[in-house]
């Protein structure tokens, strides 16, 4: 009579060094693919118009630069705060002088 011998089997083992390589390159593409969202909650796109007939200007007059801002004092020559009344009799003056003025506006300071 032949008794079978029965041969252990070894236990599976899990090869940890691999298993830290595929976690690794996970980590690494998941860090990459986020840095691609470029869209942050609570921001305004804007489209802002670009001018194709503009030509440049002879650049012989200073620009008349009247800046608007979004509290008090709200328009400002230059750097000079002005009230609306004194705005619009420095622009009336202003072409008066020259009638061909340059307006440069520049808003919410």
């Amino acid at each position: 009579m032949r008794f079978l011998t029965r041969h252990r089997r070894r236990t599976p083992q899990v090869i940890i060094v691999s298993l830290i390589d595929v976690l690794l390159v996970v980590l690494i593409f998941l860090m990459v693919s986020t840095t691609f969202k470029q869209d942050k909650p609570g921001v305004l796109k804007i489209a802002l118009p670009e001018a194709r007939a503009a030509t440049p200007g002879s650049g012989d007059s200073e620009p008349f630069i009247v800046q608007i801002a979004t509290n008090a004092p709200y328009f400002f020559i230059g750097d000079r705060p002005v009230t609306f009344d004194r705005l619009q009799a420095e622009l009336k003056a202003a072409v008066a002088r020259d009638p061909r003025l340059k307006l440069d506006i520049r808003a919410d300071k």
